[in-house]
C-alpha cells in the first residue's frame, strides 16, 4: 500500500535547492510507495473508502501557514482527517502536528515565548520513552530541528503528551494508538535548517537571535530519519 503525504505548504526559496516538503519525506522512505496531494493548492483528497483501500499511512507536512487562519483548505483537510485517522496511522509534523491538535480539540496559537528556530532539545516523558514512535531511542533527550511561531498551547484531553521542548510543553503527542503529532522536523537535516535560517535572517536579527550560534555544523548535515521509519514500521 501507499504512504499518503498531505503537503500543506512549500519550502522557502533557499531550501528548495534540496527539494520540497514531500521530497524530504520520500527520501526517508525510499523503499515505500508514496503519493503527494497538495491540499494548500486546492488538490482534492480521495473519499474515505478509497483512502482506506489505498493508504497504509498518512503524513501531514509543515507549512508557513498558520492554523489560526482557518483557511478553507485547512478546514476541509481537517474534516477529511476526522473521517480517516481512526483507521489509518497518521503523523503530523510541525503545522501538521498543530492541525491535528486543533482538530482533536486542543488550542493552537502564537507561542507567548516567541519563535522557535534552529536546534531544540526534545525531552521525552515517561510515556514517551516507552512509546513505539521512539523505539530504540537511547536517551530521553535528543536534538531536533525546529522552525515555528505557533504551538499547541493546550493539548487535547484525548491525547497523551510524549515529549516537551524548551518552548513547547506539548512537543509530541499521541492520539489513540496510531495518530501522532511532532512539532519538530524529523525530515530535515542541517543543510535544510541552514537554508531556513538564511531566509529568515531579517526576522531573526530583529528578534535578537544569536544567528552565528544557530548555524549547523558539518557533522549535523546528515539525515536522521529514524522517527519516520519507526512510525511506518510500528504503527499499523
Amino acid at each position: 500500500m501507499t504512504v499518503l503525504i498531505i503537503q500543506t505548504g512549500d519550502a522557502t526559496i533557499s531550501a528548495r535547492q534540496y527539494g520540497n516538503f514531500d521530497d524530504w519525506f520520500k527520501q526517508a522512505i525510499p523503499n515505500r510507495s508514496s503519493q503527494t496531494i497538495h491540499v494548500h493548492r486546492g488538490e482534492p483528497l480521495p473519499d474515505q473508502e478509497a483512502a482506506q483501500d489505498s493508504y497504509s499511512h498518512i503524513i501531514i507536512t509543515g507549512s508557513a501557514a498558520m492554523v489560526t487562519a482557518q483557511q478553507r483548505w485547512m478546514r476541509e483537510t481537517q474534516h477529511w482527517l476526522s473521517l480517516c485517522i481512526e483507521d489509518i496511522p497518521t503523523l503530523g509534523v510541525c503545522f501538521g502536528h498543530q492541525l491535528l491538535a486543533d482538530l482533536l480539540g486542543g488550542h493552537v496559537d502564537y507561542n507567548p515565548l516567541g519563535r522557535s528556530m534552529g536546534r531544540s532539545v526534545c525531552t521525552l516523558t515517561a510515556e514517551g520513552v516507552k512509546d513505539p514512535l521512539f523505539n530504540g531511542s537511547e536517551q530521553a533527550s535528543f536534538s531536533t530541528w525546529v522552525s515555528h511561531l505557533q504551538s499547541v498551547l493546550a493539548l487535547p484531553t484525548s491525547c497523551a503528551r510524549l515529549a516537551s521542548s524548551e518552548k513547547d510543553q506539548n512537543h509530541v503527542f499521541r492520539y489513540q494508538k496510531h495518530v501522532y503529532g511532532v512539532q519538530f522536523h524529523p525530515e530535515w537535516n542541517g543543510l535544510i535548517m541552514q537554508a531556513y535560517i538564511k531566509d529568515r535572517l531579517t526576522d531573526l536579527k530583529a528578534e535578537a537571535f544569536d544567528v552565528p550560534a544557530m548555524v549547523p555544523t558539518k557533522s549535523e548535515t546528515e539525515n536522521n530519519h529514524s522517527l519516520i521509519q519507526h512510525f511506518l514500521d510500528h504503527c499499523q
